[in-house]
C-alpha cells in the first residue's frame, strides 16, 4: 500500500487529509473515508462525506502538467465545487 494526501479546498478553506491505498483511482475514496471532520462539523457533515464519496465513483482524475505523482479532481458538494489535489506521498508504506 501507497500512502497519498489529498488536499481539498471547499468553501473558502483548505483541508488535508491522508490514507493508505493500493491505486491512485482508490486514494481519494479512501481519504475521504479516513476524514477527521469533527471540527468542521459546520461545514462538511458526515452525510457530505457520503456524498462526495459517491460522487468519486464516477470522478476522472487528472495528471497534472510538469509534476509526478499529483492529480486533480472535483466534484459537486451543496451546489459548490469541491477540488482536490492528490499526491502520492509515499511510494512504500
Amino acid at each position: 500500500m501507497k500512502l497519498y494526501t489529498l488536499v481539498v479546498e471547499y468553501d473558502h478553506g483548505t483541508y488535508i487529509t491522508q490514507a493508505n491505498a493500493n491505486s491512485t483511482q482508490t486514494a481519494p475514496s479512501a481519504c475521504i473515508e479516513r476524514w477527521d471532520i469533527c471540527d468542521l462539523t459546520d461545514i462538511i457533515t458526515e452525510q457530505d462525506k457520503s456524498i462526495i464519496l459517491e460522487q468519486l465513483k464516477a470522478e476522472q482524475l487528472i495528471a497534472l502538467s510538469h509534476t509526478l505523482n499529483v492529480w486533480y479532481g472535483s466534484v459537486n458538494l451543496n451546489n459548490k465545487l469541491l477540488t482536490f489535489n492528490l499526491i502520492l506521498t509515499d511510494k512504500d508504506q
